[in-house]
């Protein structure tokens, strides 16, 4: 049997879940392959970011998901021996939620995969036999848990099938990058009775390790095996509970499981083969010291979700498509190498890096601006997109690639809401006026007219948000999003559905952004 789609989506992991439920938002039709009966039911990652828990909300999982999760905890650096050294706050946030966020993987892919079953078609136990691709589109040959063969057709496939990605390997491509030597012991716990909302990263001597906190009395323990330690011959409750002699009393009923982990850093040359796309682990993986392999699958998937949607809809040319590497991939470089060298400040032991460092992150505390680039979380690479669907020019050319900020505002019936929930989960263009009145232009550009932009208006809090038509008006009552922006004129914002901003122009120049966007992308 053949059955047409948009986009096959192959892996029911997070982030094959999220592309379907980002496609099937923005009116792509799919369908998700999956060779498990069902999703994963260990904890593999442990932290959604702020970014991960934004997307979600454009998915309208919010009342959904946080329940499942422990939110806005802090981090705390300590020496072997206990004294800290530097702390990240519990309260650090950007872009509206906590920098790090507590969860349990199994509750979360289910949320999703619940989701997606209800919005579009998923089928567990197929298996993705062979992917064949020709001028028009797709054909994913698959098997059923029947064995019978199946046969799906799409303009265009996912592979979200994971590091070992069969997809991928089919085609010759390689991961290029490095597998880090050092092992460590994972051990995923039940039943903490610590209260306090931080992940702990002890460094150096006696023994390298991470406890990170879940909802519920969950945490994470990873442990450093030392030099000439064999992980096979050491990988027993017995043995974690010698390593935290002192510090937890750890019950056989308390484990619920014990992994050897090798990490890896390793990008995919090619995130593209003609109509196939790979995302998540099957493009790159990273140590998970900055929590951030699952969240850059995620944010794979809100990158390319919204583009394969207007490709197959007929509102964009396909070289919209080719953005998706040129964006992701260096900030996945960037994301990847801030893990390495977290890593490498909780593994020294080494006497000269570990003093260096313990005397860097001692003094850091105490010195005002890198006090708050430590505590706040600022380290952390921001998504800054230089090539792409994004456009540069003019006097306000800087802020574009950035995220946009997402405050508190008040719309038009005097209610506090999140600005991401005013602009919904599309384009939209936002008249920012240091007058109060609206400088939205006449919008000229096929492109933009048929990514249908929603207006907003975004007045300071020295102005009263009186409705205008044809837009929706909301109070930035403390001014944050300017003040973030460090806009002090009036502009154009306009901010994709991924809540990059596309391009922010003063109202005179937005015909030149519409003429880019139309030039590169129109279908």
């Amino acid at each position: 049997m053949t059955t047409a789609y948009d986009v096959i989506v192959i892996g029911a992991g997070p982030t094959g879940l999220a592309a379907g439920l980002f496609l099937q938002a923005h009116g792509a039709r799919v369908v998700l392959l999956e060779r498990e009966a069902a999703t994963v039911v260990e904890p593999r990652a442990v932290t959604l970011d702020d970014e991960t828990m934004r997307a979600m909300a454009t998915l309208g999982l919010m009342p959904q998901l946080q329940p499942l999760i422990l939110p806005g905890y802090g981090t705390r650096w300590y020496t072997g021996t206990g004294r800290e050294l530097a702390r990240v706050s519990a309260n650090a946030t950007r872009y509206g939620y906590g920098c790090r966020n507590g969860f349990s993987q199994p509750d979360f892919v289910n949320l999703l995969a619940r989701t997606l079953a209800d919005r579009a078609e998923v089928r567990f136990e197929t298996t993705v036999t062979s992917v064949e691709q020709d001028e028009d589109g797709v054909t994913v040959k698959a098997r059923g848990a029947d064995g019978w063969p199946q046969i799906y057709r799409a303009q265009f496939a996912i592979a979200c099938d994971g590091a070992a990605s069969p997809v991928r390997e089919a085609l010759g491509i390689q991961l290029e990058g490095d597998t880090h030597a050092q092992p460590w012991l994972i051990v995923d716990t039940i039943n903490s009775t610590e209260t306090d909302r931080f992940s702990k990263f002890y460094c150096g001597n006696p023994r390298p390790y991470v406890a990170v906190p879940g909802r519920d009395g969950r945490l994470r323990y990873e442990f450093m095996y030392l030099p000439g330690e064999e992980p096979e011959q050491m990988r027993s409750a017995d043995d974690v509970r010698r390593w935290l002699q002192g510090r937890r009393d750890l019950r056989d009923e308390d484990i619920i499981r014990i992994a050897v982990y090798r990490f890896h850093s390793r990008v995919s040359p090619r995130w593209r083969a003609g109509r196939l796309f790979f995302a998540g682990d099957a493009a790159h993986l990273m140590p998970p010291f900055a929590g951030q392999g699952m969240n850059a699958g995620i944010r794979d998937a809100f990158n390319l979700g919204w583009k394969l949607a207007q490709v197959v809809r007929g509102h964009a040319a396909d070289a919209l498509l080719d953005t998706y590497e040129r964006e992701r991939k260096p900030h996945v470089r960037a994301m990847l190498k801030l893990s390495e060298i977290i890593g490498a400040v909780v593994m020294s032991r080494d006497s000269m890096p570990a003093t260096a460092r313990d005397v860097f992150l001692g003094t850091a505390r105490h010195v005002p601006g890198l006090r708050e680039y430590i505590a706040e979380m600022r380290f952390k690479p921001k998504a800054g997109y230089r090539d792409g669907f994004v456009h540069h020019k003019g006097p306000l050319g800087h802020l574009t690639g950035k995220l946009a900020p997402n405050p508190m505002v008040v719309d038009e019936h005097n209610l506090p809401r999140r600005l991401d929930d005013v602009l919904g989960d599309g384009f939209a263009l936002l008249s920012v006026s240091a007058s109060g009145t609206p400088v939205f232009p006449q919008t000229t550009s096929p492109l933009l007219t048929a990514f249908e932009p929603r207006r907003v208006r975004l007045c300071s809090g020295e102005f009263i948000a009186l409705p205008q038509p044809g837009c929706i008006t909301v109070a930035d009552t403390h001014g944050a999003f300017a003040r973030e922006l460090g806009l002090s004129r009036d502009a154009l914002v306009l901010v994709r559905p991924d809540r990059v901003i596309a391009a922010a122009t003063t109202p005179a120049a937005f015909t030149k952004a519409e003429e880019h966007f139309a030039r590169a992308y129109s279908a």
